[in-house]
């Protein structure tokens, strides 16, 4: 018979890291999709206009084309409809999910957002952090035309723009 002995903390490493796959798995699968919340016409009406690709315009009331990095991509977001985030920070792309229950308030609530890991220059990683602490921060949102401002009570964190 052979053993194979495995280290404490190498057992207790992969413990955790099946324990936070189950609990991330679940907690994803307990908010629902957003058509399952969005069963009223004011809520679909909501959440339809804010579906789609929104480019970032303002990060902290400053105008973003002052802000960014010599060839650096603008950030942006894109809603899917079914209740999906994805994006580009500047530097890297993101994933991130909408809480429905938050929508059918008329609120905005998004979960973590998971990035990729590339190497970008200094200034375009200091965008990057900028971008992901305001939108860590977002409780609401308002779309006037095509502008969406991301919002944490009555301050204006970030705003985007509809790309024609």
């Amino acid at each position: 018979m052979n053993f194979r002995f495995v280290s404490t903390a190498a057992l207790s490493t992969s413990i955790l890291s099946a324990a936070l796959l189950c609990s991330t798995m679940a907690g994803c699968s307990s908010m629902g999709s957003m058509e399952s919340v969005a069963s009223n016409s004011v809520v679909k009406d909501m959440a339809g206009k804010l579906f789609g690709q929104w480019n970032l315009s303002e990060l902290g009331g400053k105008d973003i084309s002052s802000m960014l990095p010599a060839g650096t991509k603008v950030p942006n977001l894109n809603f899917a409809s079914d209740g999906k985030v994805a994006g580009f920070t500047g530097v890297n792309n993101l994933t991130s999910s909408v809480d429905p229950a938050a929508l059918a308030k008329g609120d905005l609530k998004l979960a973590p957002a998971a990035t990729t890991k590339m190497a970008g220059t200094p200034e375009a990683n200091g965008l990057e952090s900028q971008f992901l602490s305001a939108l860590s921060n977002v409780t609401g949102y308002k779309i006037d035309g095509d502008t969406l401002s991301l919002k944490n009570g009555t301050d204006t964190l970030m705003k985007f723009i509809k790309p024609k």
